[in-house]
């Protein structure tokens, strides 16, 4: 894992939406181990969200078992799909959305992030 800085990648990086709308994820990850993983994610929304109807991180209660998440596969590559809804007050600008990983008993909190720019409604 040490010699693979990618083995945790968001796709597509950058997406951009409206307020109100939804960005979906995809979490690939690697399992370099000779034994399948379980890999668990969650988004953490942006701060500014939460005035909008967002969620807080910091008042966040789902558990890691209650995150999505997927069994992977020695020596392969897995992936976790999210949903991001983007509250409908939010103001236009880019915004870091980063995500938590359970992979395996290692929890790695904000181990990678995607950019969602929200644009202004047409």
């Amino acid at each position: 894992y040490g010699m693979d800085e990618a083995w945790v990648r968001l796709f597509p990086y950058e997406q951009e939406t409206v307020p109100g709308g939804t960005v979906d994820l995809r979490v690939d990850v690697t399992n370099h181990s000779a034994s399948p993983c379980r890999a668990a994610c969650r988004a953490i929304l942006p701060r500014a969200w939460a005035g909008d109807g967002g969620q807080d991180p910091a008042t966040s209660r789902a558990e890691p078992d209650d995150w999505p998440g997927a069994q992977i596969a020695p020596k392969t590559d897995g992936h976790v799909r999210l949903t991001v809804n983007v509250p409908a007050g939010v103001k236009p600008g880019r915004y870091v959305v980063p995500v938590d990983l359970r992979f395996g008993a290692r929890m790695l909190p904000q181990f990678q992030e995607a950019i969602v720019v929200v644009t202004a409604n047409e």
